[in-house]
C-alpha cells in the first residue's frame, strides 16, 4: 500500500484558494495601515505652516509634495525640482539633494528664494537620502523651512551690534562690563587712549590693573561703592584717582546704575570718563577764589579797616571840640562816630569770615557757629547753627570747602531770598556727613534756565571733595541747600 498517495485535485484547489484569500487579506490590511500612516504623516507635515516637504527621484523629479509646496507652487509632480523652485535648467550649485545623492549623507543649505508672488524669502533646506531594501539610494527627502523672519531678525541684530560697536568705539567715555568678583569681562578699546592699557591687558590681568592702581586715599571708597552696587543695588557713581600705564595720575568719573545675571553670574555695565582736566580747572578756580578771599581780607583789615579806625578817632576828637563851641553840631558828630564804629565792626566781622579755618577736627563746627552769629549781627536775620553730636573732620581742605559751601549758600539766601530765619545744620550718620542750610525766604524758580555763579561755585567745591550737592524747595517754603559727603579713612 503506497503512503505517498496523491490528494484529490479538488482538495488541492480548495487549499490554494484558502491561501490566496489569506494573502490578499494580509495585503489589504498592510495597505490600509500604510495609507493610514501616510495620512497621519501628511497631517503632521501639513500642520507645520512654515515647513514644506518634497521627495525627488534620482532624476530630480518631484514624486511627492506636501500641502505647503502645492499651495505655493501648484501640483508639480513629475517636474524637475530645480525648474519648479529656481527656474533653472540644471541642478542648483551647492544643492543639498545632489550632495546627498553623491555621498549618501544628509546636507543642509540656506537659500534666498523669490516666491511666485514676488516676495523675497529665506529657506533652510535639509536633504536626506532614501534607500531601498538593498541599501541603494532611490530618492531624496527634502524638508524646507521658511526662516525669513529669523533671518530678518538676525540681520537686524547684526546691524544693531554694528551700531553699538561703532558707538562704543567713538564715544570719548569708556564702557565696561564686570562681574561681582571684580573681573572685567569687557572694556571698550578706547580705554587705551584714556588709561594706557589695552582692553586685552585689562581683561586678562583683572584686579592688578584696577583696584591695585587706584590712589591709596580713594581705594577703600571705591571698594565700598563697588560692594554696595552688587550687594545692595546702590548706584555706583564715584570720582577717583588711578595711575596710568605711564605712571601719571588721572581722575575718573566712574558710574554704573544696576546689576543683572548672565550665565548664572552677577554682572554690571558701566562707563567711566577722564575728568582730569575738569578737576584741574576746578582746583585752579578754587585756588584763585582763595587768593581773592585772602586779598580781600587783607584789604579790609589793612586798608579799609585802618581808614575807618582813623575816621572814628577824628570824629571822636571833633565831637569833643564841638561840645565846647557848637553843642548842637556835636550831636551830629557823635552820630557819625557811632555809625563809623558800627561800620568798622561790620568790616572786622566780614574780614574775620574771610580768614582760613584754623587747624583741628573741631574747626568746621566752630566756623559755622561764628558764621551764624555774623549773619544775625550783620543782617538782622535770625540765624542759628545746630549739631546734635560732635562732627569731627581731620582733613583741613575738606573742612574749608564745606565751610565755604555753607557760607555761599547763606550769602545767596541773604541776597536773593529775603529770609527772616535761617538754620545751618551739621550731622553725621553711617559715615556720611550732611551739611544743610535752610531759609524761609521766597524760594527759587524751577523755570530758571541757568544757574547763578554762586551755585556753580558750590557745585565745583562739592566735586573737589567728591560730595553731592542738592538744592530743593523747602516743605514749608524757602530753600534747602544740602551737601552730603562720605567720610574717608583720612576723615
Amino acid at each position: 500500500m503506497s503512503t505517498g498517495a496523491r490528494k484529490p485535485s479538488s482538495v488541492r484547489k480548495q487549499a490554494g484558494q484558502s491561501s490566496s484569500a489569506s494573502d490578499k487579506t494580509k495585503l489589504a490590511t498592510l495597505l490600509a495601515e500604510t495609507v493610514a500612516e501616510r495620512d497621519i504623516l501628511k497631517r503632521v507635515i501639513d500642520a507645520m505652516p512654515d515647513t514644506g516637504l518634497t521627495i525627488r527621484d534620482r532624476d530630480y523629479r518631484l514624486t511627492f509634495q506636501s500641502e505647503l509646496t502645492v499651495r505655493l507652487y501648484g501640483n508639480r509632480l513629475g517636474e524637475k525640482c530645480y525648474s519648479v523652485f529656481s527656474g533653472r535648467n540644471d541642478v542648483c550649485e551647492g544643492c543639498p539633494v545632489a550632495l546627498a545623492f553623491e555621498d549618501g549623507q544628509p546636507h543642509t543649505s540656506v537659500r534666498q528664494v523669490v516666491m511666485p508672488s514676488g516676495d523675497v524669502t529665506f529657506w533652510e533646506n535639509v536633504a536626506s537620502p532614501i534607500r531601498d531594501a538593498d541599501g541603494k539610494i532611490t530618492s531624496c527627502l527634502e524638508i524646507n523651512t521658511n526662516i525669513t523672519q529669523h533671518k530678518e531678525a538676525e540681520e537686524a541684530l547684526l546691524r544693531s551690534e554694528a551700531k553699538y560697536k561703532s558707538l562704543v568705539q567713538n564715544i570719548p567715555s569708556v564702557t565696561w562690563t564686570t562681574d561681582c568678583e571684580g573681573k572685567t569681562v569687557f572694556i571698550s578699546p578706547n580705554v587705551k587712549d584714556v588709561y594706557g592699557f589695552t582692553s586685552e591687558e585689562i581683561c586678562s590681568d583683572g584686579e592688578d590693573l584696577w583696584l591695585k592702581r587706584i590712589h591709596p586715599e580713594d581705594v577703600e571708597r571705591v571698594k565700598k561703592g563697588f560692594a554696595e552696587l552688587f550687594e545692595k543695588g546702590v548706584k555706583f557713581d564715584l570720582e577717583y584717582r588711578i595711575k596710568r600705564k605711564d605712571g601719571a595720575w588721572i581722575w575718573l568719573h566712574d558710574r554704573a546704575v544696576t546689576t543683572y545675571v548672565e550665565d548664572n553670574v552677577l554682572c554690571a555695565d558701566g562707563v567711566f570718563t577722564d575728568v582730569t582736566e575738569r578737576k584741574r580747572l576746578e582746583q585752579s578756580l578754587a585756588n584763585v577764589t582763595e587768593e581773592e578771599r585772602e586779598r580781600l581780607r587783607r584789604d579790609l583789615h589793612d586798608s579799609i579797616g585802618q581808614q575807618l579806625t582813623g575816621l572814628r578817632f577824628l570824629m571822636a576828637s571833633l565831637h569833643r571840640k564841638l561840645l565846647a563851641t557848637q553843642p548842637e553840631t556835636a550831636d551830629l558828630a557823635a552820630q557819625i562816630e557811632q555809625i563809623t564804629g558800627d561800620t568798622l565792626t561790620s568790616v572786622w566781622q566780614v574780614a574775620k569770615g574771610l580768614e582760613p579755618l584754623p587747624e583741628g577736627p573741631h574747626a568746621l563746627v566752630t566756623a559755622l557757629e561764628q558764621l551764624a552769629s555774623r549773619v544775625s549781627n550783620l543782617h538782622g536775620i535770625q540765624c542759628s547753627f545746630t549739631s546734635r553730636e560732635p562732627v569731627l573732620i581731620q582733613n583741613p581742605e575738606t573742612a574749608t570747602h564745606l565751610f565755604l559751601i555753607a557760607q555761599e549758600a547763606v550769602s545767596n539766601a541773604v541776597k536773593h531770598a529775603k529770609p527772616s530765619r535761617m538754620t545751618i545744620s551739621l550731622s553725621e550718620r553711617n559715615g556720611t556727613l550732611r551739611l544743610a542750610v535752610r531759609d524761609d525766604g521766597v524760594g527759587f524758580s524751577r523755570k530758571k534756565k541757568s544757574e547763578g555763579m554762586g551755585l556753580n561755585i558750590m557745585r565745583s567745591r562739592a566735586r573737589i571733595i567728591d560730595a553731592a550737592l542738592t538744592v530743593r524747595a523747602g516743605k514749608s517754603g524757602g530753600t534747602v541747600v544740602t551737601c552730603s559727603w562720605k567720610k574717608t579713612p583720612e576723615g
